[in-house]
């Protein structure tokens, strides 16, 4: 390849790297997402997990529809100090974690920092994606999108089938046209 075409092949590379697609219509939005309530969702009879809120300074415990299957996963969410047995220690951490009820026991998964502020499903992948928007006190936060495409299998525990929107992952979703899917579905705009 001679230089003069391959400066021209980085150009038009460049160009076209500048060219955003065209944002979709708002029939477009609604046409290809659902708006999931995932509070609506029944409850394991089994006995729960334990949830320890003595050591932190913020605890939560969400009963969430995560995967669209119809039953409860938790989601604790837990913020407290680095080193709670340090009184000068003014760190906060935060932490969570998912239980699932799988084959008649709890299992953990990881992902999902907090409660989404929505829960949208692509009706043509069946992906579910959530916006989280959690911050406490100013101090610690949690933004943006996280997919699941499925729960990975309960033989490789601390890994998630949940995953965090970055950069050029071709599974993700502009986390603009997710909030315009948000707030035409709920009927906001």
């Amino acid at each position: 390849m001679r230089l003069s075409h391959f400066v021209l092949s980085i150009s038009l590379i460049a160009a076209l790297q500048g060219v955003q697609a065209a944002s979709p219509t708002d029939d477009e939005l609604r046409q290809r997402f659902e708006l999931m309530d995932p509070k609506q969702c029944a409850m394991v009879t089994a006995k729960e997990p334990a949830f320890d809120t003595n050591v932190y300074t913020f605890a939560q415990r969400h009963y969430l529809n995560l995967d669209g299957s119809g039953t409860c996963q938790l989601l604790d969410v837990w913020v407290g100090s680095l080193n709670p047995d340090d009184p000068n220690e003014n760190r906060l951490e935060a932490r969570s974690v998912i239980h699932r009820f799988v084959n008649g026991k709890w299992i953990d998964e990881y992902g999902l920092s907090y409660a989404p502020k929505f829960q949208l499903r692509d009706k043509t992948n069946r992906r579910i994606y959530y916006l989280v928007d959690f911050s406490y006190q100013g101090l610690i936060s949690a933004h943006g999108v996280r997919y699941l495409d499925k729960w990975l299998d309960e033989k490789d525990p601390g890994v998630t089938g949940l995953q965090i929107c970055v950069g050029d992952d071709p599974k993700c979703v502009n986390q603009e046209a997710l909030d315009r899917a948000a707030d035409i579905l709920s009927k906001r705009k």
